[in-house]
């Protein structure tokens, strides 16, 4: 696509000014697979293979500019009228290209006995030009089995069970969402300049270490479930158990300059695991002529653990690392969580705050040694402690369904429980002693703490649990049996977010829960809305 536009300061001036950019994505893409399928007496067999092939190239760019035009009749159409401006020179963008290749190829086999033995294996070969030279191409294995116990002779008798089905299932899958050319040698401008034939000139050098055994991440996971109805679907739902190990984690480490040219490394070689429960409950909970009534529950339960920090390169790895930097005034540098083996992600690594002196009029903390001191005395992160997580202890939802004649209700509620949140938001309006240079919170007025705080600690650590009423919509159906002209007709009015329960003083509990630092609530975050919506259906 093209831009162009026009720089009026200059054009006040009657220099004129275009500029002209032109970028371009390419994707190659072919996806081919043959379906086979053979069934003899009560056995059936599938089976699938395919080929795939990408090829994406984006980033290509072309850029002119031009200043000094006699007329802007042309606009951006002849650059050539103008003339190049002082110190501009042609842009082209071949150094940021980034072109990557990747190539699967994939089958399947399936077998079905009378629906009672179902089994089925795949195998994926996957290639990445992302990778090094020594491991672009890497096998991912897949394998699942299910019994269908309400099919077999034995359960014919009994009237409990209308469905029920034992599962389970093992399977390796591959990450490769890096950048293209991180395992080669990169090169672009360094700090600094050097003087060369009477000019000074941008120095150039290493800007990315290479690694040619760089290679795919991995994610194996095994799980087995439950699948059962009850008295005729009256009451049914699903248990399953999962745990999900994932290694080989792509990351980047800091190494030593020299022997390495460039003091960052991307490498593999961490590793991390996430074990947990999901359950859904259905039920059919009454229904007559007039009235139906229909419940759903869902719950899940997931226990994440970071493993090693170790990469798969001799010497090179970290024992822990600080993340989730909190970025307020005074506060340069400062985390609040810290990836740790052993523990979750988000875990909170603050000051633990112990109450505020009246007397000394000072906030009062305590070191992992017991000892009690005051803010100026805790050295970050050395003096820090593990405070909470910010992952939850479980997630849930809960959805009903009504219906009365020709009304109709849904109510939908969910919300998690036993995380926490780091309202660095709160902190920075708790400056007590700026509050006329900036604003502060009412809470921070009923604390009455003058001390400005300068540290992150567990003063600012507060229940994440929250209860939302989700989406709550009442319909109301007309009867179209003697209609003409359409065959069903529907209002309804439909509210979201209506309500939230919560003990959090924050905007919102509901923060993003994914990448290395969950669970920070920075002054970043824009509120959900409440939204009231009204509308007709009609069927024709």
């Amino acid at each position: 696509y093209y831009m162009a536009h026009t720089d009026f300061d200059s054009f006040a001036l009657g220099r004129g000014f275009a500029d002209r950019t032109a970028l371009k994505h390419i994707d190659k893409i072919l996806e081919s697979y043959l379906n086979y399928s053979f069934t003899a007496d009560l056995h059936t067999f599938e089976a699938m293979a395919g080929y795939s092939y990408q090829k994406t190239k984006n980033d290509d760019g072309l850029r002119g500019t031009s200043v000094g035009f006699m007329s802007d009749d042309l606009l951006d159409n002849n650059l050539n009228l103008g003339s190049l401006p002082e110190g501009y020179n042609p842009y082209s963008d071949f150094p940021h290209i980034k072109e990557s290749l990747l190539i699967s190829g994939y089958g399947r086999l399936g077998y079905n006995y009378d629906e009672k033995y179902l089994l089925s294996a795949s195998i994926r070969r996957d290639g990445s030009s992302k990778f090094g030279v020594n491991n672009r191409w890497a096998t991912f294995p897949s394998i699942s089995a299910a019994w269908r116990l309400t099919r077999e002779e034995f359960m014919q008798d009994q009237q409990l069970f209308s469905e029920l089905k034992i599962r389970a299932g093992y399977g390796v899958s591959g990450n490769q969402n890096i950048d293209p050319y991180r395992s080669i040698i990169l090169f672009g401008p360094r700090d600094g300049q050097f003087f060369y034939n009477g000019k000074w000139v941008n120095a150039y050098g290493v800007s990315q270490n290479e690694n040619p055994d760089l290679k795919w991440e991995s994610t194996s996971m095994f799980n087995v479930g439950l699948d059962f109805e009850l008295w005729r679907g009256r009451i049914g739902g699903t248990i399953e158990y999962y745990n999900k190990e994932t290694k080989d984690l792509l990351y980047e480490y800091d190494v030593p300059s020299p022997p390495y040219q460039f003091n960052r490394l991307l490498a593999n070689g961490a590793s991390m695991s996430n074990k947990g429960i999901e359950v859904v409950l259905n039920a059919n909970v009454y229904s007559n002529e007039n009235f139906r009534y229909s419940t759903t529950v869902n719950f899940a339960r997931n226990v994440n653990e970071v493993g090693s920090l170790s990469s798969n390169i001799e010497n090179i790895g970290v024992s822990q690392r600080y993340e989730g930097g909190i970025g307020l005034e005074g506060w340069t540098g400062q985390t609040a969580s810290i990836v740790l083996p052993g523990q979750p992600l988000g875990t909170f690594y603050v000051a633990k705050y112990v109450g505020y002196d009246e007397v000394a009029k000072r906030t009062i903390y305590q070191k992992p040694s017991g000892e009690l001191v005051t803010q100026d005395q805790i050295s970050a992160p050395d003096d820090y402690q593990i405070m909470g997580h910010a992952l939850p202890k479980f997630t849930y939802g809960w959805n009903n369904n009504f219906r009365y004649k020709s009304w109709d209700l849904n109510i939908f509620l969910r919300g998690v429980y036993g995380n926490q949140i780091f309202n660095a938001t709160r902190a920075d309006l708790s400056r007590l002693q700026q509050a006329n240079v900036t604003n502060i919170s009412k809470d921070a007025l009923e604390e009455g703490i003058f001390e400005t705080p300068l540290i992150a600690s567990s003063r600012f650590l507060e229940d994440g649990s929250f209860l939302r009423l989700d989406n709550m919509t009442l319909g109301y159906r007309f009867n179209t049996s003697q209609a003409k002209y359409f065959k069903q007709a529907r209002l309804y009015l439909t509210a979201q977010n209506l309500f939230t329960l919560t003990d959090y003083t924050g905007v919102d509990p509901e923060l993003s829960l994914g990448g290395l630092s969950p669970g920070i609530d920075n002054r970043s975050y824009y509120p959900k809305t409440r939204s009231f919506i009204f509308g007709v259906n009609f069927t024709f």
